[in-house]
């Protein structure tokens, strides 16, 4: 897949300046999808041999992050879920009170392993 390709008509297409700098991160997000989802990438993150994966975008507003975001997580062929980070929590909680009788130091990781089975990327917004 050649995300920077199709970024560039993506941009043709709705009439949108080309931007070095977003060209430059659609290069940086390629690189870290092909480094990252050969195998599940949760199953990286929570597995104890392997470092966490993920990143976290910042820059000032109006300069095209989400649209970035949403350009790169529309294009990803992966079971994933986009979720604002407070929907996240209230699934958290929600399983949190479905899953009383868990021991309660291991909910997390009965948490981790449920969202595991199901996606390879969730993207909180």
């Amino acid at each position: 897949m050649n995300l920077n390709k199709l970024f560039q008509v993506y941009c043709k297409k709705n009439n949108l300046e080309i931007n070095s700098n977003q060209l430059n991160l659609i290069d940086e997000l390629n690189s870290f999808y092909k480094q990252n989802f050969n195998e599940s990438i949760l199953k990286k993150i929570f597995t104890k041999q392997n470092s966490k994966k993920g990143f976290y975008l910042q820059g000032d507003v109006g300069v095209g992050k989400t649209m970035l975001l949403n350009f790169f997580y529309e294009n990803l062929d992966i079971p994933k879920q986009r979720l604002h980070f407070n929907e996240f929590m209230i699934n958290f909680h929600d399983f949190f009170h479905t899953h009383k009788e868990a021991e309660k130091s291991n909910i997390i990781e009965l948490f981790v392993k449920k969202i595991s089975k199901e996606y390879e990327l969730i993207y909180l917004d």
